[in-house]
């Protein structure tokens, strides 16, 4: 798939700068960006949409991406730091922002799909859901792969 490629590329060649740049939001950003398209002709195969649903349907899909990789990014960016330099107490608060960022993907997942029965069957839902939820896994596990294990 060529969406995993272009991701995994980035993620290849963005991340290990992380850990020297002071800011990379914006290539972020553009990486995002990128794989918003690749991720949408992966998608569009797996689900059958109406004419009259079609663009609300791409609607929804564009601000669940952007409200989910909004909070995604902070995610890269909170890993980029040296957790070799945090204080116990800073470590502790490091520890609960990435808890707290994974429930809110999984908060922002439930608000979104909910909004998707709206405009496609149930069965279209769930298909979406699986694919969506094969492609975070993936882009987590890429990201996981990248950030240096704590020492």
């Amino acid at each position: 798939m060529k969406y995993m490629k272009s991701l995994c590329m980035a993620f290849a060649l963005l991340l290990p700068s992380l850990f020297f740049a002071q800011t990379v939001d914006k290539e972020i950003d553009n990486a995002l960006k990128e794989a918003f398209k690749e991720y949408k002709s992966i998608v569009s195969p797996y689900i059958e949409v109406s004419k009259e649903n079609e663009e609300g349907y791409w609607n929804i899909v564009k601000e669940y991406r952007t409200e989910y990789n909004e909070i995604f990014k902070n995610q890269v960016l909170l890993l980029s730091k040296d957790v070799a330099l945090m204080s116990p107490k800073e470590i502790t608060d490091f520890t609960k922002e990435i808890k707290g960022s994974q429930k809110s993907l999984e908060k922002v997942r439930q608000k979104y799909y909910g909004r998707l029965k709206k405009v496609l069957a149930p069965k279209e839902v769930l298909k979406f859901m699986q694919v969506d939820h094969f492609l975070n896994i993936y882009r987590e596990y890429k990201l996981a792969s990248y950030t240096p294990w704590v020492k």
